[in-house]
């Protein structure tokens, strides 16, 4: 039987060997504002939406550290955009001077330093049942919105580890919601911050029915950190769970199985 770990060692590798390319892309959305007319807001908010997707996924492939820096880099940069263009602009350039000092801890961004890779290595040899498979999950239709291919990926396999094979991926709300009236799923597990339909709207469009997808369709989002604003926000607007990156194999086991608990007939 293959172990958990062999389905995420090779998405771990393709995540570090992309690490540079995607730390570039920031390099350059960072000085666009030197050489562009576009106003610094525009900048800024595309800078931060990518940050946000960098810290994700770095999280989620077990580089905390890099992770919690660049989701420093995105606050401030959030903060910056609730005040004048002055602001943003200064904003703009600690960022860049914050990613060049950032730059050398790429040559960590390794798999033997994944930290997910290091909990799962630690197991592989357990005696027990890491998966902790129920036959309830095998018939579950999922859904799942991430807009980074390789937290998609990991998502996937820690599904696939649960025993469900029906999965949908998509690469934001406004997908999944253009996919919902076919594919109709039992279960959508989503990011809570995505563009353009961000997660609070993905979950009012769910819940007030103004999407193909039945009202009370179970919806668990996730996100970077543990935002008790949103989280409130997530649960008060009828989500049923709100979890943190990395998202815990156990955890989501024991999330959906809990959701099947309280909509299965007594």
């Amino acid at each position: 039987m293959t172990r958990d770990i062999d389905r995420f060692i090779p998405i771990v590798a393709r995540y570090c060997e992309s690490i540079r390319d995607q730390f570039e892309s920031l390099n350059t959305l960072a000085a666009y504002g030197n050489f562009s007319t576009a106003s610094p807001d525009i900048v800024a908010t595309n800078l931060s939406a990518e940050l946000h997707r960098m810290a994700g996924a770095a999280h989620c492939m077990g580089f905390r550290k890099f992770g919690t820096s660049i989701a420093k880099i995105d606050k401030k940069l959030r903060k910056a955009l609730t005040k004048n263009d002055f602001a943003i602009s200064q904003a703009l350039t600690e960022a860049s001077d914050m990613l060049k000092v950032l730059a050398p801890t790429l040559d960590e961004i390794t798999p033997d330093n994944s930290r997910v890779l290091q909990i799962m290595s630690e197991h592989a040899d357990s005696p027990a049942d890491s998966t902790n498979t129920d036959e309830r999950l095998s018939g579950l239709k999922v859904i799942l919105a991430d807009d980074d291919k390789h937290v998609q990926a990991v998502m996937r396999a820690t599904l696939e580890n649960l025993g469900i094979t029906q999965i949908e991926t998509t690469d934001s709300g406004l997908a999944l919601l253009n996919r919902a009236s076919t594919i109709q799923p039992d279960i959508i597990i989503t990011d809570w911050e995505m563009q353009p339909v961000s997660g609070l709207e993905l979950l009012q469009c769910v819940r007030n029915g103004a999407s193909p997808l039945r009202k009370d369709t179970p919806m668990i989002f996730f996100t970077n950190e543990q935002d008790h604003q949103a989280m409130q926000s997530a649960l008060l607007n009828g989500a049923d769970r709100f979890l943190k990156k990395p998202v815990s194999p156990e955890i989501l086991r024991k999330s959906i199985l809990h959701i099947l608990d309280a909509v299965e007939p007594v």
